[in-house]
């Protein structure tokens, strides 16, 4: 379950970055490298252990992962009420976590959870992919009638 979940949410934290905060934020990048690591080489390395582990995959197992992003809201909520900023002065985590407009906030929270869905769909996907050439690979895929697998 675990495995489901880091999958889904290193996946749905590559792609917000990659998407809508890479050079679009207003902070400069201190450490290129560090982001570069963090940002995509994570989704790679959890990519590459999802095609060898043969951990099964579950589309229930998605609202773990949305209960993580519920969690991160309710940081990003607390952290604006409390007035925390960072280095720079912004009172939000992410741009697009800026509760001066909580329009936009909602937004952002219920298209990350249909990228979740979209992730958790792609992953289970996968897996099914992974599951049936195993299956050839084993020889244990049957015939019908028709010759069809």
């Amino acid at each position: 379950m675990l495995h489901n979940v880091t999958m889904v949410v290193a996946s749905v934290i590559s792609f917000i970055y990659w998407l809508f905060l890479h050079g679009k934020m207003d902070k400069p990048i201190r450490y290129p490298e560090l982001t570069f690591i963090t940002h995509c080489l994570n989704l790679v390395f959890m990519l590459v252990d999802y095609f060898i582990v043969a951990f099964p995959v579950r589309l229930m197992h998605t609202i773990y992962a949305m209960l993580f992003t519920i969690s991160f809201f309710g940081f990003s909520g607390i952290y604006y009420l409390c007035g925390g900023t960072d280095d720079y002065g912004h009172h939000y985590v992410y741009p697009f976590l800026d509760w001066t407009t909580p329009v936009k906030c909602v937004r952002a929270f219920f298209g990350i959870f249909f990228l979740h869905c979209m992730c958790s769909v792609l992953l289970f996907g996968l897996y099914q992919v992974k599951r049936f050439l195993h299956k050839i690979y084993r020889g244990d895929v049957r015939r019908n009638d028709d010759g069809l697998i």
